[in-house]
C-alpha cells in the first residue's frame, strides 16, 4: 500500500492539477490512531491561538501530543511497530483524548461563530476531525458489546461524513476500498453496509454505485501480529469452486452480469444472514485471487508522526463507484 500511494504520487505529477487523482477519506478514526488525527487539529491551531473556551482543551492535547512524541517506541520493524508502539504511554493514554475532544465539540456547539472565525477555511475540516474522534471512541464501545454493532455504527458514519464531503467536490468518478461486507449493496446481518447507504435514496450517487467483491483462494496475508510473516488466507464465502472452477489463471475478474446470468436469477456466495434477492444486488463483479504471498514487511525507522497532518487516506478493499 506504501508502494502504491508512492506511485500515485509520482503519477498525479505528471497530470494538470485538475485532472489529478485527490484521495478523500470519509470513514471514522480507530481509537489506536486518534492521536494522529489530534495531530492534526494542533496543526489548524495551537491553544495560543485559539479562542476561549478552545484554549484548554487544546491545551490538554498538545500535553497528550508531547508525551506521546517523547514515551512512544520507536521500533524498527513493521511487526514490532504493531505490537511495541504503544509500549512506552502510560497506562489509558487514549481515553485522555475523549474528554478535552468532547469539549472543544461543546465549545463548536455554543460559539459557532467565534471558531468559525478562528479557523476560517479549515473550520469544516477540525469540525468533521472532532467529531470524526468521538465516533471513533463510540465504535470501540459498541465493538466489545457485539460483532456487529460497530461495523454498523461506522458504516453509517462514514456515510454521514461523504454525505458532508460530495457538495465540496469536484464531480468525477470515485473509487473507494474497504473490506468484503462493505461493498454490498443490499443488507447483510441485518443492517445496510456503505455500498448500500451508498446506493441508498439519501445518496447523490444512488443510481450509480458498482461493487467488486475481492475473493482469495489459496493465499497468504501479512499477519503482523504473528510470530510468522504471513499466514494462510482463503475467503470463506459459499460456492467458492464455481470461481476455481472457471478461472482461467490465478488472477481473474469475474463480470456476472452476463446475458442470462444465473447470478441475476439466484443468490450464490452469501449464506442465511443475507436479505433475500439475487448475487447481483449485492455486487456486480467478483475478482478472484489464488496462490498469491502476503505482502512484504516495511522495515525502517521512520518519523512518522514528524509535522503530521491529516492522513486524508483508507487503504482497505471496496467498492467502484461510477457518477
Amino acid at each position: 500500500m506504501y508502494e502504491f500511494y508512492r506511485q500515485l504520487r509520482e503519477f498525479n505529477l505528471t497530470l494538470e492539477p485538475g485532472e489529478r487523482i485527490e484521495i478523500i477519506g470519509f470513514d471514522i478514526t480507530g481509537t489506536f490512531r486518534q492521536i494522529i488525527a489530534v495531530y492534526h487539529l494542533l496543526k489548524i491551531i495551537t491553544p495560543e491561538e485559539a479562542p476561549p473556551g478552545l484554549d484548554k482543551p487544546l491545551a490538554e492535547l498538545e500535553e497528550l501530543k508531547q508525551t506521546f512524541a517523547e514515551k512512544r517506541q520507536k521500533p524498527d520493524h513493521y511487526r514490532k511497530a504493531q505490537t511495541d508502539f504503544y509500549a512506552g504511554l502510560p497506562d489509558h493514554f487514549f481515553e485522555g483524548i475523549l474528554s478535552p475532544v468532547e469539549e472543544i465539540n461543546e465549545q463548536i456547539k455554543e460559539k459557532s461563530h467565534a471558531v468559525e472565525k478562528a479557523l476560517g477555511e479549515d473550520f469544516f475540516s477540525f469540525q468533521l476531525v472532532v467529531q470524526n474522534i468521538i465516533d471513533g471512541f463510540q465504535a470501540f464501545e459498541l465493538m466489545l458489546t457485539g460483532r456487529w454493532n460497530s461495523s454498523e455504527f461506522r458504516d453509517e458514519r462514514s456515510f454521514e461524513n461523504f454525505l458532508k464531503l460530495y457538495p465540496q467536490l469536484d464531480r468525477g468518478n470515485f473509487f473507494a476500498q474497504w473490506g468484503d461486507l462493505h461493498t454490498f449493496q443490499r443488507d447483510y446481518h441485518g443492517f445496510s453496509w456503505l455500498a448500500a447507504h451508498l446506493a441508498s435514496e439519501k445518496s447523490p450517487l444512488r443510481v450509480k454505485v458498482f461493487s467488486i467483491l475481492y475473493t482469495y483462494e489459496d493465499c497468504y496475508r501479512l499477519e503482523p501480529y504473528s510470530l510468522d510473516d504471513s499466514l494462510p488466507y482463503s475467503s470463506d464465502f459459499q460456492n467458492m469452486d464455481l470461481l476455481k472452477e472457471a478461472a482461467p489463471g490465478k488472477l481473474v475478474l469475474f463480470d456476472l452480469q452476463g446475458k442470462d446470468s444465473p447470478f441475476a436469477r439466484d443468490l450464490f456466495f452469501l449464506g442465511e444472514d443475507a436479505s433475500g434477492g439475487n448475487t447481483l444486488d449485492y455486487f456486480q463483479m467478483a475478482i478472484y485471487l489464488e496462490g498469491f504471498e502476503g505482502a512484504g514487511l516495511l522495515y525502517g525507522n521512520r518519523e512518522i508522526f514528524k509535522d503530521c497532518t491529516l492522513l486524508r487516506v483508507q487503504s482497505f478493499c471496496f467498492a467502484l463507484i461510477i457518477s
